[in-house]
């Protein structure tokens, strides 16, 4: 869709410079969507590695179950390759002004390179490519963290249009979340004023009203309540205090002979 739309900006301005004033912003896009394919590929290819370095039993219930999900992530990596491949093709231009030279050779290598057989074995290879095992650091500028293979720029210009691509995306992207969040406040705040206005009503004193004389009522009967408990608790308390001094006296006073009745010597 990016690209459909950067080849109508390309055939009413007549030119098809990288980062122009038409699509610029298509542009610095189509850059992250790179990015982030190059991300995804290092972590499809490190899943790949532990799959087939593991026995199935550490993460799945079955050696089938494992199977498909090595399928599923051969399959993402496939999908992965094709919008680079995509965007390679179709807007060149940004790849080349923005990825260092070593960066775009790998790249435009990886993706001429396909060795015939099955798409298991195009995938492979592209995922061992230097573009897609290389370039993973990045170089904090301020707050912004711009991938290597943006920041060193080999061409005689020397313009760095990745790293102003990514600065200018960042700025873009902090705009968005700052008005979203202004939104969101607004609503809220409308919210609030709704419900205060509501809140000043006939209908919620009316409510208010009820609900201090229902917790008043609920107040007044636990507080006989627990009265009423602590009394039987008190009550219990002694009759079981006498009962077990009643026992003890029976109990003990068997053992105090001179209290116990006896024959006459001679009768």
């Amino acid at each position: 869709w990016m690209l459909e739309l950067v080849r109508e900006s390309v055939s009413l301005a007549g030119y098809s410079t990288a980062f122009n004033e038409l699509t610029a912003p298509l542009d610095r896009l189509l850059l992250a969507i790179v990015l982030q394919c190059h991300r995804g590929l290092a972590r499809c290819s490190a899943v790949l590695s532990e799959l087939e370095a593991s026995h199935y039993s550490l993460y799945f219930p079955s050696e089938e179950v494992q199977k498909k999900n090595y399928k599923r992530t051969l399959r993402a990596a496939l999908e992965l390759r094709e919008i680079v491949l995509a965007a390679f093709r179709g807007r060149n231009e940004v790849l080349r002004a923005s990825l260092t030279t070593e960066a775009f050779s790998a790249l435009q290598t990886s993706l001429e390179t396909t060795p015939s057989g099955s798409k298991e074995a195009v995938i492979r290879s592209f995922l061992e490519s230097q573009w897609a095992t290389n370039f993973q650091d990045v170089d904090m500028r301020g707050n912004v963290a711009v991938p290597v293979q943006l920041t060193a720029n080999d061409s005689p210009e020397r313009t760095e249009a990745g790293t102003k691509a990514i600065e200018a995306l960042a700025t873009e992207s902090n705009a968005i979340i700052a008005d979203f969040n202004r939104t969101l406040d607004i609503e809220f705040g409308a919210y609030c004023e709704y419900q205060r206005q509501w809140a000043e009503t006939d209908a919620v004193r009316d409510l208010e009203f009820e609900g201090d004389g229902v917790v008043q009522r609920l107040s007044g009967k636990y507080r006989v309540d627990i009265g009423w408990s602590a009394k039987q608790f008190v009550a219990r308390a002694e009759a079981a205090a006498g009962r077990f001094s009643l026992i003890e006296r029976n109990v003990m006073d068997l053992w105090k002979t001179e209290k116990h009745w006896k024959l006459a010597e001679h009768t």
